[in-house]
């Protein structure tokens, strides 16, 4: 069993390890993606920073002026695993060097001699929609070079049987402002929301490199991962139509160095994860499906928590693809994660694919 979560930490110190709310125990690899992450050091070693070269997309910016900042992947598997998983390729593209740590980084394993499988992670421009279509544009081509592929497979979908990107996209909701669509948060219609002004739908079908990418089905508890008030309290309930004024942060004053402006904000779906297989290898990873307590009539169908009781709830099977809502609260993102489920031939003589 595969896990996959993508958490931009942005200043916050909060572990990630603090986060249990997987639905699942038994992962015997879990990739974990990190954004904006910053050193506790200020004077890493030599070594160090040879070691981490391949996996880091570096910069200073926000947060980060004393000390550069990073998006980056770590990947941990079972020790009982650890003789059949091999790392095969590493690298990572920067867009440019005013850009931060925004760019990308991708890992890729073999399993068993098998089955290989690429791990990516992105970081990607805010409120300009043409400039981050161009960035995906330019992870899908440039990327499989960065880790060393040659010129045959320099798309990102066929670099490899598997490929699992995740990271902060930064969609957000077009077309509302912020009030409108807290308003609608505040109703549980935030699957309605997503389905009607989510922005990712146009760049999956009009970047060539993203076309062989899909998006599991998303709990229903799936909220809007950003902008959230960082260090808030826990959320007591989400009955009061009020409770996303206690979660979202619809305007926020800049920083001095950015000019110290109120600014609005749109909650949205920025932190995703996608995936693709190859045609030969189509149903050797599948996302896995776990019980969903599902309350039944259409109003309140698609807003149930994942530990709601309701004695005229339905247990339905969903795809295990959620946000982590409230469990870790001090950053203005949520963290997303999603578990897969690998098929792999360990039979004596197998055919290698």
């Amino acid at each position: 069993m595969l896990q996959t979560s993508s958490f931009e930490l942005g200043d916050s110190s909060t572990s990630i390890r603090s986060s249990t709310e997987t639905g699942s125990s038994s992962s015997s690899t879990f990739s974990a993606a990190a954004l904006e992450l910053v050193r506790a050091s200020s004077n890493p070693s030599k070594k160090r920073t040879r070691r981490s070269r391949g996996h880091e997309v570096r910069g200073r910016g926000d947060g980060a002026f004393l000390r550069s900042k990073s998006t980056s992947i770590a990947i941990y598997v079972a020790a009982h695993l650890t003789s059949i998983i091999e790392v095969v390729r590493t690298g990572a593209h920067k867009f440019s060097f005013t850009s931060g740590s925004k760019g990308g980084l991708g890992v890729m394993l073999r399993v068993a001699g098998d089955q290989t499988i690429t791990f990516v992670n992105c970081h990607l421009e805010a409120n300009r929609p043409a400039r981050r279509h161009q960035q995906l544009d330019i992870l899908t081509r440039k990327l499989p070079k960065a880790m060393g592929m040659d010129s045959s497979k320099l798309d990102l979908a066929a670099c490899s049987d598997h490929v699992v990107w995740m990271g902060d996209f930064n969609y957000r909701v077009h077309s509302l402002d912020g009030d409108t669509v807290l308003k609608l948060l505040g109703t549980h219609r935030h699957m309605e929301l997503h389905d009607r002004y989510d922005s990712m739908k146009d760049d999956m079908e009009t970047v060539p490199g993203m076309r062989p990418f899909k998006e599991a089905a998303k709990w229903p508890s799936f909220y809007p991962t950003y902008k959230k008030v960082p260090h808030r309290s826990p959320l007591v309930s989400t009955e009061d139509p009020s409770w996303p004024l206690h979660v979202y942060r619809v305007r926020y004053k800049e920083p001095f160095y950015k000019g110290g402006k109120v600014k609005a904000r749109v909650p949205g779906w920025c932190d995703r994860i996608l995936h693709c297989s190859s045609p030969a290898s189509r149903t050797y990873l599948n996302v896995e499906k776990l019980p969903c307590a599902m309350a039944s009539g259409t109003k309140k169908e698609r807003h149930c928590t994942d530990t709601e009781s309701n004695k005229d709830s339905r247990i339905v099977l969903r795809e295990n693809y959620r946000s982590v809502n409230d469990a870790l609260r001090g950053s203005d993102h949520s963290p997303v994660f999603c578990t897969f489920l690998l098929s792999v031939d360990l039979s004596p003589g197998r055919v290698l694919r």
